[in-house]
């Protein structure tokens, strides 16, 4: 019978140590296929990318193969990807789970599991229940506010806080990559750690800090920028926006004009080039030490306020030992170091960070403090609690008679879970109007 193209794949792995370092999406570019002998034969000369066939992610188990073709190296038969740790699962999307490359709380469950004992369990515990009500909101204000709609106050636990009489860059960095210059090109030590920080203002300038510690010639890559012409002359263009200008621009979700690299640095890929070989935006994975060419390519900003679309042809690529908390989503990492100079501005940004460690020993947390010292207080942004309400509702309420009657009728008439959940901006502007237009009939005051 007639071979298929996988089952011959199966067939090279058991014969041939060199095909088994490929997974069954990069075979192409080392064998080539053989129809009359249903054969992959090592390739003699040329280049061809591999590339499995589409299919929906809505499509079951034939996605999650899929998958499991695209990452495994060197299986031997179906079995061989059911297998996760010695153990056959029943269906392809149950040993992607196994494998933790679908999102859900197995990391957890995981981290309770190999606790060597009750009180690292216990530990786990508290860790994991303290994130989840840093998420949901459920930490209370450590802190008086005179606004009820003022992001709260909390204190986070000092086993988790770097402590500092004079708030500076080099503790995070010390803290999260202790002696690096001893293990910079340990890609062991590397993988895994990040400083993570809320706006890529503060990023880049813990990043410039650690290029200029570490040794070697520094690189500095020019990128081309253009601009394209929107309702005006090209001469009036260009005289309105000359070329210094544009390479002054540091837009969100493009490389700098000047990119500045030392050999050995650790990048990310700013665009996914190939998910499939591994090139895209994420610190780690089943790709890690394999060796690519990557060409500047051009792009452009997808949230901007500019008055023209700027294009920069630049290489995509951004130094990360420190990333924003939102670049970071999606990832989990041994070794956190949460840099706070300055608060979250958005909701959940606070979760995001300290969820993305795997274990309570890795995360750290470093907060400015209002005297040029570190604090072990900051903000969790977006949520008002349940004490909030009752604060709010008193003060509508605090009328008598008639005042107070139309003070419980407004306030019913905003739904509980309003202050329970997150309030986003466009929720908080007209509940703020009502509250002032309350007061402009001296319905509260």
């Amino acid at each position: 019978m007639e071979k298929s193209k996988l089952e011959a794949y199966f067939e090279l792995n058991k014969v041939d140590i060199s095909a088994q370092k490929y997974s069954y999406s990069q075979i192409p570019q080392f064998y080539v296929w053989d129809g009359q002998s249903s054969m992959w034969c090592s390739r003699k000369k040329g280049y061809q990318i591999g590339r499995l066939t589409y299919t929906h992610h809505g499509s079951g188990e034939l996605w999650y193969l899929r998958m499991l073709l695209c990452k495994i190296c060197g299986p031997t038969s179906f079995k061989d990807l059911l297998t996760v740790g010695g153990v056959v699962y029943p269906t392809f999307q149950a040993a992607c789970d196994a494998r933790g490359w679908l999102a859900s709380d197995k990391e957890w469950d995981e981290a309770l599991t190999e606790c060597k004992s009750e009180k690292q369990k216990e530990t786990a515990r508290r860790f994991n229940q303290w994130v989840l009500d840093i998420g949901n909101g459920k930490i209370p204000s450590c802190t008086e506010t005179g606004d009820v709609f003022d992001d709260v106050d909390i204190e986070i636990p000092e086993e988790f806080c770097i402590k500092s009489d004079n708030f500076s860059v080099e503790e995070i960095i010390n803290s999260t990559y202790p002696e690096l210059l001893s293990n910079y090109k340990d890609e062991v030590y590397m993988r895994g750690r990040a400083i993570l920080s809320p706006t890529n203002e503060i990023v880049h300038e813990v990043n410039a800090v650690i290029l200029e510690k570490l040794p070697g010639q520094v690189h500095s890559f020019l990128s081309i920028d253009s601009a394209e012409e929107i309702g005006e002359s090209e001469e009036e263009f260009n005289a309105s926006f000359p070329i210094e200008y544009l390479n002054a621009l540091n837009e969100p979700g493009l490389p700098p004009h000047n990119l500045l690299l030392k050999e050995n640095v650790v990048v990310m890929l700013m665009r996914n080039l190939n998910q499939i070989l591994g090139l895209c935006n994420v610190i780690s994975g089943a790709h890690k030490g394999t060796l690519h060419f990557i060409p500047r390519i051009e792009m452009s900003p997808t949230d901007s306020h500019l008055p023209f679309k700027l294009n920069r042809l630049q290489l995509p690529l951004q130094i990360c030992y420190a990333m924003t908390i939102n670049k970071s989503q999606g990832q989990s990492l041994d070794s956190v170091g949460l840099y706070l100079p300055r608060s979250v501005f958005s909701h959940g940004q606070l979760y995001v960070a300290i969820s993305r460690v795997t274990s309570p020993s890795g995360l750290k947390i470093y907060i400015k403090g209002p005297n040029g010292g570190s604090t072990n207080v900051t903000k969790n942004a977006g949520f008002i609690i349940i004490s909030h309400f009752r604060r709010f509702v008193e003060l509508l309420c605090c009328k008598s008679g008639t005042k107070k009657e139309i003070s419980i009728t407004f306030i019913q008439s905003v739904p509980l879970e309003r202050f329970s959940s997150p309030i986003s901006k466009p929720f908080r502007s007209p509940l703020l109007r009502l509250v002032n237009r309350l007061i402009e009939f001296s319905l509260i005051s």
